[in-house]
């Protein structure tokens, strides 16, 4: 067998391996996503008449030490497990991204000096900065190729700070009912880290191009609570 019949064969059988393992994360993430409708039982009612009782028709798992129905708590834990696992890839990538850009910008002499630009300015403009690119996602109006940097007023800083302490908050208290509202909600928050001014690269306050990949979150958030509420 000549070196290119052996390099097609390998082609082959890696796309097929490819292939079936999209399949199983796609599968994978429907199950998390249409727990609600998998799910046979409430995952928390309480049936004293089903302490460790085993699997039967309705209750193919069985039920725990409290009666409740094993296969539903496994499947709503899914997606508090798949919510943590994003969550915890979304920190590791923003802290990554944030060393990647502090070293490449360094380099190219493009970073922002605290002295020519304080830090209290800094965390004015990333306050502000996050509050304008959720807006712009959904009434994306003003666009600009720069937005130059501009005093916030320190009115908006506070209203913004504690509009982003409130969704915060909510996506926290809705951890178990509604994990993807907090994994994509962190999923914008740190994924904007290493381009929100903290680290301050350009004279740009904001700019379009950062939020492509940020806003995966929100539309993670907002189509599966869509999802969730339908079914």
């Amino acid at each position: 067998m000549s070196a290119v019949a052996v390099a097609l064969r390998t082609r082959r059988r890696l796309r097929g391996r490819a292939a079936v393992g999209a399949a199983i994360l796609v599968i994978l993430v429907l199950v998390a996503l249409l727990a609600p409708v998998l799910a046979p039982h409430d995952p928390n009612a309480i049936d004293p008449s089903r302490v460790l009782a085993g699997p039967d028709a309705s209750h193919p798992f069985g039920s725990d030490a409290l009666g409740r129905d094993v296969l539903s708590r496994v499947l709503f834990a899914y997606r508090v497990s798949l919510g943590v696992a994003v969550g915890s890839v979304l920190v590791a990538m923003a802290v990554g991204a944030s060393l990647i850009a502090l070293i490449g910008q360094r380099n190219l002499n493009a970073l922002q000096s605290v002295a020519a630009l304080p830090m209290s300015t800094r965390l004015a403009n990333a306050i502000d900065g996050y509050i304008r690119y959720i807006g712009k996602l959904f009434w994306p109006s003003h666009l600009a190729i720069p937005y130059p940097m501009v005093e916030v007023p320190s009115t908006t800083v506070i209203l913004g700070a504690l509009a982003l302490i409130a969704v915060t908050a909510l996506a926290w208290w809705l951890r178990n009912r509604a994990p993807y509202v907090l994994a994509g909600w962190l999923w914008f928050l740190g994924t904007l880290v290493p381009v929100i001014g903290i680290i301050q690269i350009g004279p740009q306050s904001i700019a379009d191009r950062y939020t492509y990949f940020s806003y995966v979150g929100l539309f993670i958030a907002i189509v599966w609570s869509i999802v969730s509420a339908f079914l």
